[in-house]
């Protein structure tokens, strides 16, 4: 019987009393006796329990996670609202092992073999899995679990704790899914992008930037951007680096350099990339190849030069050939009076004579640069007819090479079966001496050689694009080509003379020392027979011109 004492100072405490009678033989009670134990010390032990109780059943009712126990052999004793909540499951179905069953089917064996092996270890639990609840509504949870022992060391029951993260999932799921959306849209893009650090090394190319400058991704990635450019490409690149650095975004034209060593040209709209401090980290480019368009400028400028050249040329020839034809009229009256005082050469004495002899070769040199004058403005007459080359070179080399100096060898390569043009044998010759003797005297003292070579081909879309200055005429033409070839080994030309080689009265010579008509007599020449004339050249290399001639048998198909 539970009682309550009071000691004195009037101090109240609880006792539990056992009373026996002890009697004697005959039954008859002979005393009264009785036990008393203070069991304060218990009873406050039991409160303390029940508060404990009470503290973990508050905690785990309005706890915002779901919690559960375990007893020593892993079966589940308790779950509180909130995990039943996650789970879908009854708490009376969560017992034991039933708990189980809340697994997604696809991760329960998973989720079995780590709480068996947590069971058989010392470390903590730690899962991330799904539970799937009676209407099929996946919850992603985060299971903490610890075992807990008593003073022998012993396991008596495991408590955990399931954390909701389905939001912390899906937000991560929608973020790979963008992910993976940009990168798809980045990986498939028409345009290149590319990325550099901030010491302009490569730290990302997507496959079509990679593939416009003819390399694999993997090879360009940690290369500097240097590496892609030539010089000029580079000094723009240093600039532009430069200016993203200071923050500024822009759009420009750079040449890179193609793994095959050509030219690549692309519009490159560029932003900096910069921390959320505003460092600078590196830049982001966009680029286009626009290669082809530049290409096509390049020839339309080219062009658009050939056309002011002729034009030029056209009106200076008008002009010229007035001059020269009244320019011609009076030579022929000078040597005509010339021929007349040679009947009275018994009157004079000697020095008379070479006083005429001399005038009569003055006039006669006079009038060979009307003829070419004529030639070059086109007033002289062109009688075409058909004709092999061959043989008219030779016999202009034939003269050429009686003066020739011994420090200069001059070759010539005819190839077999050329077929024949419409040509004025005349002028054909006065191009190949105009084209040796300005070989000859760009190679001035020093020992040298000139080589003509002449060929045919028929001109194709590759040919067109490294020739295409060339295009209007091959483009009149339909089939062979015969083709001359003078080439020297000469000091070459830089791209400002060449740009105007052409030109009538241009000259590099010293004054008095040429005239500047012998190229633009063969200018005029070929174009007069229907063709056209390339030079190539740079400066150390010698020059190259190529003189391109429609065959007989391929003007009859002459486009309208």
């Amino acid at each position: 019987t539970e009682l309550t004492f009071m000691r004195r100072g009037c101090e109240r405490f609880p006792v539990v009393v056992s009373p026996f009678l002890v009697k004697n033989s005959d039954g008859v009670t002979m005393i009264y006796s009785a036990t008393v134990r203070d069991i304060a010390g218990q009873k406050q032990a039991e409160a303390a329990l029940r508060d404990s109780e009470e503290l973990f059943r508050s905690l785990a009712t309005t706890a915002p996670v779901g919690i559960y126990l375990a007893d020593a052999q892993g079966e589940c004793i308790y779950a509180n609202a909130q995990w039943c909540d996650m789970s879908g499951m009854h708490p009376d179905d969560a017992l034991g092992g039933g708990w189980i069953n809340s697994v997604h089917p696809e991760d329960r064996p998973y989720v079995i073999e780590h709480w068996n092996a947590f069971m058989k270890s010392e470390v903590d639990w730690g899962l991330e899995y799904r539970f799937q609840t009676p209407d099929k509504k996946i919850v992603w949870v985060y299971a903490l679990a610890t075992a807990q022992r008593n003073q022998a060391g012993e396991i008596v029951r495991y408590i955990g704790v399931n954390l909701d993260i389905t939001a912390r999932r899906q937000a991560e799921m929608e973020q790979r899914a963008t992910e993976e959306r940009y990168r798809r849209i980045v990986q498939t893009a028409q345009e290149g992008i590319w990325t550099i650090d901030a010491s302009a090394r490569t730290d990302y190319v997507n496959p079509k930037m990679a593939d416009m400058l003819g390399y694999t991704v993997a090879e360009m990635l940690g290369r500097p951007l240097d590496d892609f450019m030539d010089e000029e490409g580079r000094a723009l690149s240093a600039n532009n680096v430069e200016r993203r650095r200071q923050g500024i975004a822009e759009q420009h034209e750079i040449k890179f350099r193609h793994k095959d060593g050509s030219d690549f040209w692309a519009s490159v709209v560029t932003n900096p990339i910069t921390h959320a401090q505003g460092d600078y980290v590196g830049a982001l480019a966009m680029v286009t190849d626009i290669t082809a368009s530049r290409q096509a400028q390049i020839q339309r400028e080219q062009l658009e030069r050939k056309m002011q050249e002729k034009q030029k040329i056209e009106s200076l020839g008008v002009l010229a050939g007035g001059i020269a034809h009244d320019f011609n009229n009076i030579l022929t009256v000078i040597l005509g009076n010339v021929e007349l005082l040679r009947s009275h050469v018994t009157q004079v004495g000697p020095p008379a004579v070479e006083r005429l002899d001399e005038i009569s070769k003055t006039g006669w040199h006079a009038r060979d640069l009307v003829q070419q004058i004529l030639s070059f403005s086109r007033r002289q007459p062109i009688v075409l007819r058909q004709m092999a080359l061959g043989p008219v070179i030779e016999g202009s080399l034939r003269l050429l090479r009686a003066g020739l100096p011994q420090r200069l060898s001059l070759n010539f390569d005819c190839a077999a079966d050329l077929p024949l043009v419409r040509a004025d044998a005349t002028q054909i010759g006065q191009v190949v001496v105009n084209l040796v003797t300005n070989a000859m005297q760009a190679i001035h003292c020093g020992p040298g050689k000139i080589d003509l070579i002449l060929d045919s081909l028929i001109p194709d879309t590759e040919f067109l694009q490294v020739h295409p200055g060339l295009r209007i005429m091959f483009e009149k033409y339909q089939g062979r080509i015969v083709r001359l070839t003078v080439k020297d080994n000469g000091p070459g030309m830089d791209v400002a003379v060449r740009n105007r080689v052409f030109e009538p009265f241009f000259t590099t010579k010293p004054v008095g020392q040429g005239t500047g008509l012998g190229l633009s007599v063969v200018h005029g020449i070929v174009q007069g027979h229907g063709g056209a004339i390339d030079v190539e050249s740079q400066p150390g290399l010698g020059a190259e011109f190529a003189i391109y001639l429609p065959a007989v048998s391929e003007q009859l198909s002459l486009r309208s």
